[in-house]
């Protein structure tokens, strides 16, 4: 393949093929040429190739963000437990308390985890968003004595402003980090030869063809973006090191650490921007940020904090599938005088509420296996329950209102402090009559959680009730059933006779998690002699062992009134 330039100056590509011609005598005649314009095929193939390398690039991304945010949901569960719990005892203890300065280091550390957390979802797309109108002239400008103080002594630094106004639609702490992050990079590259740094600002036209050869621009729309642009004069990078740069942790610099650059793409991303880079061996980088206009003017960004005052006592049903975090917080609604009950997951919350128990808010959590969040409130809303729902998430409100509507009471971001939760747990409830929710349309049948080692015995009993429709748990000993009872049990049908924790002491412990457990036993022998004991201790009832199928059902419908 050839390049070549027409008389007009147009640049074509060929490609030419030639062949000699050889007369009757063997003797050599011409040559033929055949000369072909492969321009248009050339500039399809690198489209080809640009398009293959921007899926697999959104494929690494998005994959992140998948793993980014999983690790962050875990991670912020643990943090729940410890802030939760470090700042609950702070408040239990007296004003000079000495150990109260060493739990507010835990509460310290566990919020700077919280904040590890949150890059992580910023590297995921899914970081904490609240925007507003932002002049990004003004943001800038705010920020020059820091940014000055960011760079290198040798290193000069600009500002440049285009004449009119850069309102943008942006989070103006989460662009504050972005222009940080981009300044220290580029200050950095130009510290052994000084050099200079230029921070821009502009509007700008953005068409499509533009946005879907940047970073993150495929799909947004054309029209007009405001521009901040981030240009160093520094070693630059070849493209092999540019293709790393938004590998989190990837560093060229041996004290290098952080998410870096994949944490800025994150915070672009979940603005619906896109970024652009240019960079070259010995000839420095250009980082330019594309972001959204905004439609009004800036918004005043000063802090207003306010307090609201006590509901008293509520019942509260918290949803969560991670046992530390709803400890946590029943302990801590507990302190404050609610009346709490907790479930693992949305469909035991479901059959709670479908029992008709009386509930005044619910604290759900947002990601749960089986049944998540946001189909758990849905299923409340078309079930008529009239509940304020407040949200526990690491995500970001905006990403909530999403998913739920405007329908929800309140947003608490884990990790939270208990003040936190109190705080949005009063908030949801203030100014609400707490005389319970409106009559909730039934949502299924009652369950029975079967106990017993005896496995034929387990399969007759669940074959027994399911058909008189019970919906029928099974487990095979009594640590079993401790760890599958919920309050969205109705009814234990257990054995007396077990190996581990015997029937007696399996209901004795499901008596301190839940004094209104209703535990009907099974009994082989000394059915006389255990009857009035058991009776006397709080159970619905005794069933000797064998039993007929109707004198079971009979039984169970007699401990379920």
């Amino acid at each position: 393949r050839y390049r070549m330039v027409r008389k007009d100056g147009a640049e074509r590509f060929v490609r030419i093929d030639s062949s000699g011609i050889v007369g009757e005598a063997g003797d050599y005649e011409r040559t033929i040429c055949f000369i072909e314009d492969v321009t248009e095929a050339r500039r399809l193939a690198e489209e080809r190739r640009d398009l293959d390398e921007r899926v697999q690039r959104a494929q690494a991304v998005e994959s992140l963000g998948v793993l980014a945010a999983g690790v962050a949901h875990d991670f912020n569960n643990i943090l729940v437990s410890i802030l939760g719990t470090a700042s609950l005892a702070r408040m239990d203890l007296p004003e000079d308390a000495a150990v109260k300065g060493t739990l507010r280091e835990i509460e310290v550390a566990a919020t700077r985890a919280a904040e590890l957390c949150d890059q992580l979802l910023a590297c995921a797309g899914r970081g904490q968003v609240h925007q507003e109108d932002v002049d990004a002239h003004q943001l800038i400008r705010d920020m020059e004595p820091l940014l000055r103080s960011s760079v290198p002594a040798g290193v000069a630094l600009q500002l440049v402003a285009a004449p009119g106004a850069a309102i943008v639609r942006a989070d103006p702490t989460q662009v504050r980090q972005v222009v940080l992050n981009l300044v220290i990079n580029a200050g950095e590259a130009c510290s052994e030869s000084g050099g200079r740094v230029l921070v821009r600002t502009s509007e700008q036209e953005v068409s499509r063809a533009r946005l879907r050869t940047s970073l993150a621009g495929e799909g947004l729309p054309e029209g007009s973006y405001a521009l901040l642009e981030v240009e160093d004069d520094g070693v630059g990078m070849d493209p092999a090191l540019a293709g790393r740069l938004f590998d989190p942790y990837f560093t060229t610099r041996p004290d290098g650490r952080g998410l870096g650059l994949a944490a800025v793409m994150g915070i672009v991303r979940s603005h619906g921007g896109a970024m652009e880079m240019e960079t070259e061996p010995g000839r420095g980088s250009v980082f330019r940020v594309l972001l959204p206009l905004g439609s009004g003017l800036p918004a005043d960004t000063s802090w207003q904090t306010g307090e609201c005052a006590p509901v008293g006592e509520a019942r509260v049903l918290v949803v969560d599938d991670d046992p530390l975090v709803r400890r946590t917080v029943r302990r801590i609604l507990q302190r404050a005088g609610h009346i709490v009950t907790d479930v693992e997951h949305g469909a035991d919350a479901l059959e709670l509420l479908g029992r008709g128990v009386p509930v005044d808010v619910v604290l759900l959590d947002l990601r749960m296996p089986g049944m998540s969040g946001a189909q758990v409130y849905e299923r409340l809303r078309a079930a008529g329950f009239d509940l304020p729902v407040v949200v526990m998430s690491g995500f970001a409100e905006e990403e909530m209102l999403r998913r739920f509507g405007d329908g929800l009471s309140g947003l608490v971001r884990k990790p939270f402090s208990a003040q936190a939760l109190l705080v949005a747990l009063d908030e949801a409830l203030f100014d609400r009559h707490l005389s319970g929710p409106n009559a909730p349309v039934a949502l299924r049948e009652q369950v029975v959680l079967v106990v017993d080692d005896d496995p034929s015995v387990r399969r007759t009993c669940a074959a027994i009730l399911e058909n008189a429709g019970y919906v029928v748990r099974q487990a095979a000993d009594g640590a079993e059933g401790l760890a599958r009872y919920s309050p969205a049990v109705d009814l234990v049908l257990l054995d007396m006779l077990m190996p581990g924790l015997d029937g007696t002491e399996t209901f004795e412990q499901l008596l301190v998690g839940d004094p209104a457990a209703r535990v009907l036993f099974f009994c082989g022998s000394r059915i006389d002699q255990l009857r009035d004991r058991l009776l006397a201790a709080g159970a619905r009832g005794v069933v000797r062992k064998p039993v007929a199928a109707e004198e079971l059902v009979r039984a169970v419908e007699q401990a379920l009134r």
